[in-house]
């Protein structure tokens, strides 16, 4: 839910004008109301970039919707008492020691391909979360609540923990749980919501009580005094809820945090019944997710080249094929489409060899001897 409402807050400020605060050296700049230019309710998205040696001090009632701070050096920024961010979201990313610090509530605050950034919070109620990827240095501080400092949180002290992991591409999230500040990994289910290892395994064993006690409402009830009296038809009924809560179950841990294989499967298969439901050009787009997971996934080049063929994007469809052919040069399905998008093409000479060598693999199939037949007749017409 949270990550909903900051996907929901990002999109709201995106919309709105920018207030930019850019190339400044050596200067405390105060902001206060009256300052935002325009008039939108709840100010613009405030945008501080490439500053060096500056401290910018909002306060004074001055509202933005959003705050991101980008390419700043050995910079301050502090959102004072009486200052408001609007959708309570903050990102900063490419900055090298810079500190930011909140007298109001942030809800989400993103930190990414940083060096040496410290965050100081009036109180713990303030931070929603924290999300950061390749962050190196990363102190968090909590005037009102210092039991919850942390000195580095960074990426290298990451990595004692979790070695392995990707400064560009893995992500941590950290946030204040039963008065701890708690430091996790973020997982992908392969429906793309993030997660984490804690949380997916409370969700199963949520689940698996939720099933274990329809399970014996179920059979106590069958095996009472009150079962007794019920019809074929309600005993019936009461098995069909049962093994709804069942499927309900499995359905969510299908899409449990996975890994980038498996995430690519999920996608492949979303394409799969998209094409099946002549949905090509979403199902092109899945199959794409499916090959940022997988760059080595030759069916999900020769399925998007399909659907390339249906939507008439013929050099799209013959350069899929040929990705295919790299990575298997004898998948028959990947011939077959080259074949026919040379044939679109009118490369009628290419495309017959395409299909005959698609023929020699699976001789059988009258639909290449067919295509191969046309292609070779139109071949060896007069140009």
């Amino acid at each position: 839910m949270a990550a909903e409402k900051a996907k929901a807050a990002a999109a709201l400020a995106s919309r709105r004008p920018k207030w930019e605060l850019a190339g400044r050296g050596g200067q405390r700049v105060e902001l206060g109301a009256g300052d935002c230019p325009g008039d939108e309710p709840g100010g613009r998205a405030l945008e501080i970039k490439g500053c060096t040696g500056c401290e910018f001090v909002l306060g004074g009632g001055l509202q933005v919707i959003k705050l991101s701070v980008a390419g700043c050096k050995d910079c301050t920024v502090a959102v004072k008492g009486g200052a408001k961010i609007g959708t309570e979201v903050v990102e900063a990313w490419d900055n090298e020691d810079l500190t930011l610090e909140f007298h109001c509530r942030v809800s989400s605050l993103q930190l990414d391909l940083s060096h040496n950034v410290t965050l100081r919070f009036l109180k713990a109620e303030h931070l929603g979360y924290v999300v950061q990827a390749g962050v190196y240095g990363l102190g968090v501080s909590f005037r009102e609540d210092p039991h919850l400092d942390a000195a580095d949180l960074g990426f290298a002290a990451l990595q004692r923990d979790h070695p392995g992991i990707n400064d560009t591409t893995d992500q941590f999230i950290t946030r204040v749980m039963d008065d701890y500040l708690l430091t996790e990994m973020v997982l992908r289910r392969a429906d793309e919501y993030p997660t984490t290892a804690r949380e997916e395994r409370l969700a199963q064993e949520k689940w698996g009580k939720a099933t274990k006690v329809s399970e014996d409402i179920v059979h106590q009830t069958l095996n009472s005094a009150v079962g007794d009296k019920l019809s074929a038809n309600d005993k019936a009924l009461l098995h069909e809820k049962l093994e709804a809560v069942k499927q309900n179950r499995d359905s969510e841990m299908d899409i449990k945090a996975v890994t980038d294989l498996e995430r690519s499967v999920y996608k492949k298969q979303q394409g799969n019944e998209l094409f099946q439901a002549k949905e090509y050009t979403q199902a092109a787009v899945a199959y794409t997710e499916a090959l940022q997971f997988d760059p080595a996934n030759h069916v999900c080049y020769s399925n998007r080249a399909a659907c390339f063929l249906q939507t008439g994007h013929y050099d799209n469809a013959l350069r899929d094929a040929e990705a295919c052919l790299e990575r298997d040069p004898k998948f028959v399905k990947g011939l077959f489409r080259k074949g026919l998008a040379l044939s679109a093409l009118e490369r009628h000479g290419e495309a017959a060899a395409a299909f005959g060598a698609a023929l020699n693999l699976d001789p059988k199939s009258a639909q290449i001897k067919s295509s191969l037949t046309m292609a070779q007749m139109k071949a060896a017409r007069p140009q």
